[in-house]
Formats: structure tokens, sequence, C-alpha cells
């Protein structure tokens, strides 16, 4: 488990106060995805949230992508068939009930299709959890409130997109 800077909580905190949940959701996978793209290498992830599970992959990682305000994480019947198909399937949650918004990046091999359950003792991927602390931050903070709350969800992409850019150096593992 990890936590995000203060002024990337606040932005997500304000953005969430602008945004119905799954506007908000949609939001949080977008800035993941393009974290994601920040780990050395990863340039090809694809994103695959248009069409449906896993919400991208990389290689041998998939990965399902969350932000919901109920713990354990729920992941349906359709998500957790897609994550068979990976060596290394990984859910990226962030729990949304009040800032500060703890985040996972939980290890699901080998678990049984149930909901979630994120606490201290989730298996995650440390190596992803440290890429994440470091890489999400920055981008939340150079997209800002503006950018999540962008009109359309094009535009969102697109915004998110452009700040990866400007925080590629500080994102790596």
């Amino acid at each position: 488990m990890f936590y995000l800077s203060n002024a990337a909580n606040a932005i997500l905190e304000a953005a969430g106060e602008q945004l119905a949940p799954t506007e908000f959701g949609y939001r949080f996978q977008s800035l993941v995805v393009e974290a994601l793209k920040l780990q050395p290498d990863w340039g090809g992830l694809y994103d695959n949230r248009g069409a449906g599970q896993p919400d991208c992959y990389f290689n041998s990682y998939g990965f399902e992508i969350k932000c919901r305000q109920t713990n354990p994480m729920p992941l349906d019947e359709n998500g957790w068939n897609a994550m068979r198909e990976y060596d290394y399937p990984r859910l990226i949650a962030m729990l949304s009930v009040s800032a500060p918004y703890p985040l996972w990046v939980a290890d699901l091999s080998g678990l049984s299709p149930e909901p979630v359950k994120l606490n201290h003792d989730t298996a995650v991927d440390s190596d992803l959890e440290q890429h994440m602390q470091r890489a999400l931050s920055p981008l939340i903070e150079a997209v800002g409130t503006p950018g999540l709350t962008a009109r359309s969800r094009q535009q969102v992409i697109d915004w998110v997109g452009k700040c990866r850019h400007c925080v590629g150096g500080r994102g790596g593992r």
C-alpha cells in the first residue's frame, strides 16, 4: 500500500467533488495507464479499457484498474477470467473514501475469484508499487484539477498523455 503526495491527493479530492463516481474512476484509469507507460521500456503498454478486460496489458502483465469506495474491491467474472491469461495479473486499486487515498498494486496470482480485500497484508508487487508511487503523484500534479475535470473523456486522455511526456524523466524505476 502507498499514498500519493499531499498535492496529488488535494487534486483528486477536488476532482472527485466535481465528478460522478464512474467518471472519477474512468479518469483515474487514464492516469494509471499513463503512469504505467512511464515504466522504462513499457511505452508499448496496450490500453484496452474500451474493449473489455483486462484494462491494459504489457507482455505477461495484465492490469485491472479500479477506483471504488468499497473494500473488498469487487472484480467481475470476466475480469477474473481475463487475468488468468497473464503470468503477472495485477489489480491497481485506489480506495476513494477520503483523502489521503490509499493505493495498491495487488498481486492476484493464485487468488480465487472473490472480491479482493485491500489492507496492510494484501500481497503486492512492491517493484510496481514503488514505480507507481514515484510516477503517479507528479503526473496528477501536472494534469491538475482542470485536466481531470475536462468535459470529455477524450480531452482527459489527451491532457494526461501530454502531461506524461512532461514528467517522463521523473517516473522510472
